[in-house]
């Protein structure tokens, strides 16, 4: 990765990512909220991941959440890295997916489930898998492009009670992030 992709934090003591907007003073959003709901849910083999995420949330009458644990098998298994962008425009790019062959466990994820600025629901999700060969990967999971294999998988949600997640724009980052937001409302 190029020099100009990192720079040393003498506060953190480690390399950090330039963005290339205006530096906002405070990197961590936070929205304070009561949890209303934490629960399991098993995901059935066969389905798409983002559908069967999505499904588990509105079965508890919600549309939002944390997923706070998700591990299981996928028998179609893709995964995305980050690069700096070679256009310079934003800090860094996916790289298109990368399928495994035979599929994949996810040993350990987690993400957030909210909505799109059009109001569409939106999930992302990062995880480590173990391809069939034994080599592990991580990174984030396109879930629409996922399929749970044949032992299924689990998650544990956490899901706020006044409080939810929305893509809002960054202007360091100069991309849309997704981000806790008081505007989702409690649980339905």
């Amino acid at each position: 990765m190029s020099d100009a992709f990192y720079s040393m934090s003498r506060e953190l003591g480690r390399r950090v990512v330039r963005h290339p907007g205006p530096p906002t003073a405070r990197r961590v959003w936070v929205q304070i909220a009561a949890t209303a709901d934490e629960f399991e849910a098993k995901l059935p083999a066969g389905a798409v991941l983002f559908s069967a995420l999505m499904e588990a949330v509105t079965a508890r009458g919600c549309d939002h959440g944390s997923l706070v644990a998700l591990e299981g098998d996928l028998s179609v298994a893709k995964c995305q890295v980050g690069y700096p962008d070679p256009k310079g425009e934003i800090a860094a790019v996916y790289r298109p997916p990368v399928e495994f062959d035979g599929g994949a466990t996810i040993l350990a994820g987690n993400g957030t489930i909210g909505h799109r600025a059009d109001g569409g629901p939106i999930i992302h999700c990062h995880a480590v898998l173990i391809d069939r060969l034994g080599h592990a990967f991580a990174g984030h999971l396109p879930t629409d492009l996922c399929v749970i294999g044949a032992n299924g998988a689990k998650v544990r949600i956490l899901v706020p009670a006044d409080a939810g997640f929305k893509v809002r724009p960054d202007a360091e980052t100069r991309v849309s992030l997704l981000a806790p937001s008081d505007e989702e409302g409690a649980a339905r």
